[in-house]
């Protein structure tokens, strides 16, 4: 493969220096035949055209002076792109070979060295945004200058399916990379310890067995939105932004199975994990889960200095078997020894709750009971932790030291907890695991009011009708449900106005009522310029709500490329709102995707930013259509009815 890889490579740039070099009629050319023999370096991993028989006789090869460039094209029957070989530096040799699927680049091969060997591998456009580098000159790669959080996950997918260590350690942060994100001591040794375990868990792992079939593949990425730790958390000297409790779907020959990832960590322009993958069983929680968010917050503070001055001596002792049996968990191996002690130590911080002083630390060691037993039930190392917890709520219930709001936070920290755990079953009846999860809702908004988290209860309460309604054919069925809808995000308005989700509940408020009215909306573009909707005015808009971690919303682009094409000189315009937390992940992708290639407006916060709080935009894609008035046609269009959407509004125009 090294040596037909290096003859390859020389050989196309060999014939295309002569050609650089030889402007006259006379100069070599390489066959078409000969130039769609050429492949990706990584091609085991690459969906790209490549014409056979019929279809690879009516190929042409023409030059790349047409796009300014020194080399060649090939081109299919259709006069769309096959490959791109072309030189960029001008020193007269190809360094860079470029693959294309459907006239869309996807794979791009780099010699970024000139010792014309590609070194750096690209994927583009539709085919993602990895970029790998090959730093020892065998082309297989070594490091990932950028990868994003699915892309992991599929790299996970074939690393345990092809029973390959090296592949899942390139999705391993190294040492240096978890020094780098400003963690304290304690902190970053944990971080290391539990990469260095995953790393060595997966070598036994793929040794002793085959986890998965020899045809399995990755098929979709499935995790809630990232979150931010902010800096000071854990000691912490920057932000960290995170993925808790992913999974991936796949298909492994005829069965459909699930992928417990665990964590990924956002590090530079890439992501990387620190949990070893584990196929979820039904009825069994996976090891694998949230490692930030429990972990973190279950930290005990113990303060140093002064330490326990003031702390009653049964407090101290408590502590103190406190922190023997977190250093015993640590060392842990077995199931059944992580199981039993954490019922210890649930066991101890009961007793701490009741040893703590009434008042505030009392009901910080109550929500530290319960935030502590439902982190190890998610990772699946306390199965009786839920159980726990309820009984746990049902004997504070009664006890005057603890009042509504910290037993209303308890209570949703529950039902949430057992949501999620029921969500993680692959043979979970999920229509009715939504439909109690609904009902669990409005009971505690019913139950607890004025609870701190009865803004996130309605807010889930509104997305569900709203999701709902959305799949719904009965139009009577369909206004009721986004009247219900709209009921529930008016309550936080007005009953929690200060809560930090009321103006992201008023967008939504503005946005169901939207049909009919023109949209004031402003932002500033990608390239520093402001943009109002008002600015195309007289033109048909498509507003799209995107992410680059979002599949389905790169997806859409192509329909929306489509339209742009068929109907721009129409008056056929789109806007994409980019809500990716991190703006590197938006440049990055407009430098090595052709999509989209529209105005788009940015703003930090990601779905908590101005520009999709303005129209409380919960979940991705979204799409409003607006007609040539500057008024919202459909607030939630989907790129199957598009084209006919637009359609019509064409037709009324012309």
């Amino acid at each position: 493969m090294q040596f037909r890889a290096i003859l390859a490579i020389s050989a196309i740039s060999l014939t295309c220096s002569t050609l650089i070099s030889d402007s006259s009629a006379s100069a070599q050319r390489p066959s078409v035949d000969a130039a769609l023999k050429f492949a990706p370096l990584q091609k085991s991993d690459v969906e790209y055209d490549d014409p056979v028989d019929a279809a690879k006789s009516k190929c042409t090869l023409e030059s790349a002076s047409k796009t300014g460039q020194s080399g060649w094209i090939v081109l299919d029957g259709n006069g769309r792109l096959l490959r791109r070989f072309v030189d960029t530096n001008k020193d007269k040799q190809i360094d860079n070979w470029c693959y294309y699927r459907e006239g869309i680049e996807v794979y791009r091969d780099i010699d970024t060295d000139n010792d014309n060997n590609a070194d750096t591998f690209v994927w583009l456009g539709t085919a993602g945004i990895r970029r790998g580098k090959d730093t020892d000159g065998d082309f297989k790669i070594d490091r990932w200058e950028r990868i994003s959080a699915e892309e992991v996950t599929s790299e996970i997918v074939q690393a345990l399916r092809d029973r390959d260590p090296r592949r899942f350690k390139l999705l391993v942060p190294t040492d240096e990379e978890i020094d780098a994100l400003g963690f304290n001591t304690t902190e970053t040794a944990d971080l290391k310890k539990k990469a260095a375990n995953a790393l060595s868990q997966f070598e036994t792992l793929v040794k002793s067995k085959a986890v998965l079939g020899s045809k399995a593949r990755w098929v979709h990425f499935g995790g809630t939105r990232p979150s931010l730790i902010p800096e000071g958390t854990g000691g912490s000297t920057k932000d960290l932004i995170v993925y808790e409790n992913v999974v991936a779907l796949l298909e492994d020959g005829n069965q459909n199975s699930q992928l417990a990832v665990g964590t990924l960590v956002n590090i530079g322009n890439g992501w990387r994990t620190i949990d070893v993958p584990e196929l979820l069983v039904a009825g069994k929680a996976p090891a694998v889960g949230g490692y930030f968010i429990e972990t973190m917050i279950a930290q005990v503070d113990v303060a140093t200095g002064a330490g326990t001055e003031g702390v009653s001596s049964e407090m101290q002792e408590l502590i103190g078997n406190f922190q023997d049996i977190e250093t015993q968990l640590e060392k842990a191996k077995t199931a059944e020894d992580i199981a039993k002690l954490n019922g210890l130590r649930a066991d101890i911080l009961e007793k701490m709750v009741y040893a703590a002083d009434a008042g505030e630390e009392k009901i910080n060691w109550a929500r530290q009971f319960t935030e502590t037993l439902a982190g190890a039930s998610r990772r699946g190392e306390f199965p009786e932790g839920l159980d726990r917890i309820e009984a746990f709520l049902r004997k504070i219930e009664k006890d005057k030291d603890f009042d509504q709001q910290l037993t209303g936070h308890i209570k949703y920290r529950l039902m949430s907890t057992r949501y999620s755990q029921q969500l993680s079953d692959p043979e979970a009846d999920l229509e009715k695991v939504q439909d109690q999860w609904q009902k669990n809702l409005e009971q505690f908004v019913a139950d607890y009011p004025l609870s701190e988290n009865a803004p996130d209860a309605m807010l889930d309460l509104g997305f569900a009708e709203e999701f709902a309604a959305a799949v719904e054919a009965d139009s009577k069925k369909r206004a009721e449900m986004d009247g219900n809808a709209e009921k529930w995000y008016q309550r936080i308005v007005q009953e929690f106005p200060k809560s930090s989700i009321a103006a992201k509940a008023a967008g939504a408020v503005r946005r169901i009522n939207s049909v009919g009215k023109r949209l004031d909306m402003q932002g500033i573009k990608t390239d520093g310029k402001p943009l109002a909707i008002s600015d195309a005015q007289g033109k048909i808009v498509v507003l799209h709500y995107w992410a680059t971690y979002c599949d389905s919303c790169l997806k859409e682009m192509e329909t929306i490329n489509e339209l742009n094409e068929k109907y721009g000189s129409r008056g056929f315009q789109a806007i994409g709102v980019n809500v990716d937390s991190d703006s590197n992940l938006l440049k990055t992708h407009l430098q090595n995707s052709k999509l989209p290639n529209w105005p788009q407006l940015y703003e930090k916060g990601g779905l908590d930013g101005r520009l999709a709080t303005e129209l409380g935009v919960l979940t991705l894609p979204t799409m409003l259509l607006i007609d040539r008035d500057g008024k919202v046609v459909n607030r939630n269009v989907t790129s199957a009815d598009l084209e006919d959407e637009v359609k019509k509004l064409l037709q009324k125009k012309d």
